[in-house]
């Protein structure tokens, strides 16, 4: 049986080898990301006035190509894109959706003008900085789990987190512009009719319904909000349970054979 470092206390399998998913931050950050993502994704049901706002997004905006995931055949290359969840890819100016959303795509659509309107220094170092921001994060992130010193772990996770502020300025951006092409499309479609309520009566849409309807481009934002604090919650987690220093958790370079 190996020895154990002076100092330690024994460590279970689940302390030992799978510290990471199990602490009250990480749980809470993963279910609140786990949240965050199904109301972004819920309101995937048809009714007259979504498909309409749908379908004038894409008569606004000819030069975006959308793609229905769901009724792509199944190949590596389409599983990996259904993978990804609604996205835009620039190079191919494409929108790749998940149901007829018009909020989620209009803020696809938002991301297709980060890329073509103005295409000034400024837009294209910002499209720059989330790129670099969403490459370095994962890496400090893990730096999280390699290190037994407490202040290099937390400025690992900061500098985690950090990285992703680009990211979420992206997609707050994103939603900016989308926000208005779905109000154009809204005002083109006019007051249609949606279903409400169990008794599936069709009502028109108050005013401010329609106003709340207008931000539904900015409600994946959430998501990205969460995955950017996950880094550092992550780091206080494993922190307050004594994973770093002499505590009875050890980290991963920390683990006798």
């Amino acid at each position: 049986m190996p020895e154990q470092k002076e100092g330690k206390k024994p460590a279970g399998f689940i302390n030992k080898y799978m510290t990471l998913p199990f602490s009250y931050e990480m749980l809470g950050a993963m279910g609140g990301l786990g949240g965050a993502t199904y109301l972004a994704l819920k309101d995937l049901k048809k009714n007259p006035l979504n498909v309409a706002v749908y379908n004038q997004l894409q008569k606004n905006n000819p030069g975006i190509r959308v793609v229905d995931m769901g009724k792509l055949k199944f190949t590596p290359e389409n599983f990996g894109q259904a993978m990804k969840g609604p996205h835009y890819v620039p190079k191919s100016n494409t929108a790749f959706m998940i149901g007829n959303d018009p909020g989620i795509l209009a803020h696809e659509m938002g991301h297709a003008q980060q890329f073509t309107k103005g295409r000034s220094a400024l837009r294209q170092g910002f499209n720059i900085s989330r790129g670099i921001g969403s490459l370095l994060s994962p890496f400090y992130a893990l730096g999280v789990l390699t290190t037994k010193d407490q202040d290099t772990a937390q400025r690992r996770a900061a500098t985690a987190s950090l990285l992703q502020l680009p990211v979420v300025a992206h997609e707050i951006d994103a939603s900016y512009h989308g926000r208005k092409l779905l109000i154009d499309a809204q005002k083109s479609v006019g007051n249609i009719p949606v279903r409400q309520g169990a008794g599936g009566v069709y009502k028109p849409l108050s005013r401010a319904s329609k106003f709340m309807r207008s931000l539904a481009p900015f409600k994946g934002v959430p998501t990205y909000a969460m995955s950017a604090a996950i880094p550092y919650l992550m780091y206080k987690g494993m922190s307050r349970r004594g994973k770093y220093g002499t505590g009875d958790y050890s980290t991963f370079d920390d683990i006798e054979p």
